[in-house]
């Protein structure tokens, strides 16, 4: 049924699952720290430096790994995070390039906790965020958004080990 829970027992790490159902099944995912999550709803708590991301909107990649970022972060321990996900090029040339970043005082307290990915159909998140500038590289910033609430078709756990970019979190804010 929606929102089945995944028992995942493949021998490849999840993020490579992950990166198989957005890249090359159309999926798209959302990340949250809350495991149980019937329906995505537009519900805003944070500020964004971007009007796309100020939107009352549910947010959501076709890039598993910065929805990962999201899933593992711990909002009770960190105050402020600038992060990214850009892809440039299509099909088997595409190259994505990730920023994830926190402030300094963060690091002691590492701001991680076990997450949920919650895997929806990328129809149903029909805003993507412009920028026009990346039109001549034919990139994009892998961010979309829906202002009405999403269903997801099923969820995965996903742990701070999960998450290939743990140990290259910048510490500079």
């Amino acid at each position: 049924g929606l929102n089945s829970q995944i028992s995942y027992n493949l021998p490849y790490p999840k993020v490579d699952f992950l990166h198989y159902l957005c890249d090359w099944r159309g999926f798209v995912s959302h990340g949250s720290p809350v495991h149980d999550l019937k329906a995505l709803e537009p519900i805003r708590k944070s500020h964004d430096s971007g009007e796309f991301g100020n939107r009352q909107q549910i947010f959501c990649s076709p890039d598993a790994a910065w929805a990962m970022w999201f899933a593992i972060l711990d909002k009770e321990k960190y105050s402020s995070t600038r992060n990214g996900c850009l892809r440039v090029g299509t099909g088997d040339k595409r190259l994505k390039y990730y920023h994830f970043e926190l402030r300094k005082q963060d690091e002691a307290d590492k701001p991680f906790t076990d997450g949920m990915i919650y895997i929806c159909r990328a129809e149903d998140f029909p805003d993507k965020r412009p920028e026009p500038f990346l039109d001549f590289l034919n990139g994009e910033v892998e961010e979309w958004g829906s202002t009405k609430a999403v269903t997801p078709l099923a969820k995965l756990s996903v742990s701070p080990t999960d998450f290939p970019y743990l140990d290259n979190v910048a510490y500079s804010l």
